[in-house]
């Protein structure tokens, strides 16, 4: 009985929260696209340096999954208070709190089962897209092609689980102690302020923007400073948890005190039909700090993001401009061995319509060799100086205009 009544109220509240069910959809794909490039072997053997990318994208996907977290916990909330009545009836009709308690969890169980479901065919879209950005960065061939791993599977299986386990916890626990009135009037009560008095909201958003100045000056430093500096990954650590507790700080602050600017002026408030408008809507601004400010630290990540990404473009195009002049260098230290099947590949592969192939020489002077050496340069390694002849440089400048 349970279980049919659980999935009839399944598809009616997929039909009444849509947005919600596509929020959550949405973002577990995004979630699935990023480990499908983490465990990508074909991303992953573009560079040597695609570990620490990796690692990027593992902590920007760990911050999804906790803005996630929270988007569920938020959103049953507010599911079960505009049901309160729903469930308020079943309890007067004699259900007993544990039957309702799971109700409730199985239908949005079900739910996110399904918009997990969906999230693996719109994320392995989502990974084309990814996949094909970071092959345009990189100069690299892209195909379109199926792509499956397990391990991306298994991994954002396990995030959805644990975020809804923890949430469904939560609201188990709460429907299994409530009482009747309270369910009956849920839907008409404010959230709880997080503060009390003015003093509070004055400390805490002093105590805000010295936070958002101190993360501020720690990133400042970073970018300038970034040699002098031993510990960054802590000291950048720091600086997020500085800005995101700003973040909440300024807003549950803020809210307050707009709606008492808002309140202040008599000769405002009293026209009209203005009071009733006005304290319905500073009624839920004091109240409602910590959801704008999550709001604020999403499009916050959300602008962090696209600048970091045109800055990692930027960044790989300059180092590739300055590290090779040309779009593939071969080389070998037998002069005897053959690079045709090289050749052959990046004619039919990479559409490459010139190519030189050129010996090096000895130069015999190791004067600047051994200075680089010195220098603990990249190119100290060589053993000798390497020479090349003026008709085959004359050629290598010609082919690049």
């Amino acid at each position: 009985m349970l279980s049919r009544l659980a999935v009839r109220n399944a598809k009616r509240s997929a039909r009444d929260y849509l947005i919600y069910l596509v929020t959550v959809t949405f973002s577990l794909s995004m979630v699935y696209a990023f480990n499908l490039i983490v465990f990508s072997s074909e991303i992953r053997n573009l560079s040597y340096g695609m570990s620490a990318m990796t690692g990027i994208i593992i902590f920007i996907s760990l911050i999804i999954v906790l803005v996630i977290g929270w988007l569920i916990c938020y959103m049953t909330r507010f599911i079960l208070e505009k049901r309160s009545r729903e469930f308020g009836t079943y309890l007067l009709l004699g259900i007993p709190n544990r039957d309702v308690a799971s109700l409730f969890v199985r239908e949005n169980l079900l739910m996110g089962a399904a918009a997990l479901m969906i999230s693996l065919l719109v994320g392995s879209f989502l990974y084309q897209i990814l996949d094909m950005i970071i092959m345009r960065i990189f100069q690299a061939s892209y195909q379109i092609q199926f792509q499956f791993s397990a391990k991306a599977l298994a991994l954002t299986a396990g995030y959805g689980a644990a975020i809804y386990l923890f949430a469904m916890a939560r609201v188990r626990r709460q429907l299994s102690k409530i009482k009747i009135c309270d369910l009956l009037y849920m839907e008409k009560k404010n959230e709880a302020s997080a503060l009390k008095t003015g003093k509070g909201h004055w400390t805490l958003f002093l105590a805000a923007v010295a936070a958002c100045a101190a993360g501020g000056g720690i990133l400042w430093y970073l970018c300038h400073h970034s040699e002098e500096v031993h510990n960054g990954g802590v000291l950048l650590l720091l600086s997020v948890v500085l800005l995101i507790g700003s973040i909440y700080g300024i807003y549950m602050t803020v809210t307050s005190f707009l709606s008492k600017t808002v309140l202040a002026g008599n000769s405002f408030k009293y026209k009209k039909h203005r009071l009733f408008l006005l304290r319905n809507m500073t009624a839920r601004m004091r109240t409602m700090g910590v959801t704008i400010g999550t709001l604020a630290l999403l499009l916050t990540l959300t602008l962090t993001a696209t600048s970091m990404g045109l800055l990692f473009e930027r960044f790989f195009s300059e180092k590739r401009e300055s590290t090779m002049s040309f779009d593939i260098t071969a080389s070998t230290a037998r002069p005897s061995e053959d690079l045709s099947p090289v050749s052959a590949y990046a004619e039919e592969k990479l559409g490459i319509q010139s190519q030189l192939a050129y010996p090096l020489y000895d130069g015999g002077n190791k004067t600047l060799t051994d200075w680089f050496r010195e220098q603990d340069s990249p190119v100290g390694w060589m053993e000798f100086a390497p020479v090349l002849a003026y008709s085959d440089y004359k050629e290598l400048r010609q082919m690049l205009g």
